[in-house]
This record gives C-alpha cells, structure tokens and sequence, in this order.
C-alpha cells in the first residue's frame, strides 16, 4: 500500500465550481455521465478534485484538426452538462 501518481490533460473544472443539486452526489453524477476526475492531492476532498473528460497527450507541434476538434467538443459536452465553461488543463492524479 503506498501513494500511487499519474497525471495527464483534462477538459473539465474543480469539483467545488460545478454545481450539484441539492441530494445529488457529485461522484455518482460523474459515473452516469462518463466523467471522470483527477486528484490533486492524496485522499482528496472535492475542491482537491479536477472534474471532466481526459483528453490524449499531444506533441505541441501536432495541435490542430482531429485533436482539437476533440478538445473543443468536449468543453461543449462539458458546459451542457454543468452549466460551467471548461478548462483545459493539465494535472497530476494521486491515490
């Protein structure tokens, strides 16, 4: 047993700017909806939590058509879902 990382791009915000209605779980909300999130922290709490979808590693030089049409559609399907516009962002994940 031991901290485990791992890290990657994400299309998404911290847990703590996405509203939930109230009695909605915020993981459970995550699952029905493919999102995934990545932890800043070990045994993070919400505000310690990057929500979204993760997006491939990409040579800086390779930035444009599929990848970027990819990227953009996800920050789209994000703001539908949460009424919150996403960042692009890059991010460690501990557990």
């Amino acid at each position: 047993m031991g901290i485990e990382t791992d890290g990657g791009m994400i299309i998404g915000r911290m847990g703590c700017d996405i509203p939930m209605k109230d009695g909605v779980d915020i993981d459970e909300w995550a699952d029905e909806n493919d999102i995934t999130y990545m932890s800043l922290v070990y045994d993070a709490q919400l505000y310690d939590r990057v929500y979204g979808f993760l997006v491939e590693d990409v040579w800086a030089t390779n930035i444009e058509g599929e990848w970027l049409t990819q990227v953009k559609e996800l920050a789209v399907k994000f703001e539908e879902l949460t009424g919150v516009p996403a960042l692009l962002m890059g991010s460690q994940d501990v557990w």
